[in-house]
């Protein structure tokens, strides 16, 4: 089953839809409960607002992280990179609701995606690496801001552009990638 993180954002709704087939459960981001359960992914979606890693949050990423594919979006993007000690700065482009051309390298997530493709983004914020953070750049705009970034051991995905959304030119795609080969992955 998918655990999907609910930040009070209508997106909420596109990703699960891209899931319509999968056994999915969507909880509010103020509910979330440190108690295990048994998820193939968790998905912190996107949200408005600043990453704030409250002490519940924290709790639960730290519970789930070595056991349980994550995706962040957005939001859950930046909430997962500051967990992963990177540096959250303003973007230097700020978008809100319009496509951004992203380069992609070539890996299991991007097949059958062009390597420049076309993202929504609804952002002011970039995360950037930071020297002990475990986490490799994938994807990045025009100006070099990190747009996808995995981690180096656990199978943790954090995307900075809105693969949900409908004007992204391949986000469905990358999203079915990614959630097929976190479904192979064995821990």
């Amino acid at each position: 089953m998918i655990l999907l993180i609910d930040s009070s954002d209508s997106f909420t709704y596109n990703i699960k839809k891209v899931f319509i087939n999968e056994k999915i459960k969507v909880i509010e981001r103020s509910n979330l409960n440190v108690e295990k359960g048994n998820y193939s992914v968790i998905i912190i979606g996107p949200g408005t607002g600043k990453p704030k890693l409250t002490y519940s949050f924290l709790l639960f990423i730290k519970k789930y992280y070595k056991t349980t594919p994550f995706i962040g979006i957005c939001l859950g993007h930046q909430i997962l990179c500051r967990f992963f000690k990177m540096i959250l700065l303003n973007s230097k482009n700020i978008k809100h609701g319009q496509i951004s051309s992203c380069f992609m390298l070539n890996c299991v997530y991007s097949n059958n995606i062009p390597k420049v493709s076309g993202f929504c983004k609804y952002n002011s914020l970039v995360c950037k690496k930071h020297i002990e953070s475990k986490m490799s750049l994938y994807s990045s705009n025009k100006l070099l801001e990190g747009m996808f970034f995995v981690h180096k051991k656990y199978p943790i995905l954090c995307i900075q552009f809105h693969p949900e959304s409908f004007i992204s030119n391949y986000g469905f795609r990358l999203l079915k990638n990614i959630v097929c080969y976190f479904k192979k992955y064995e821990l």
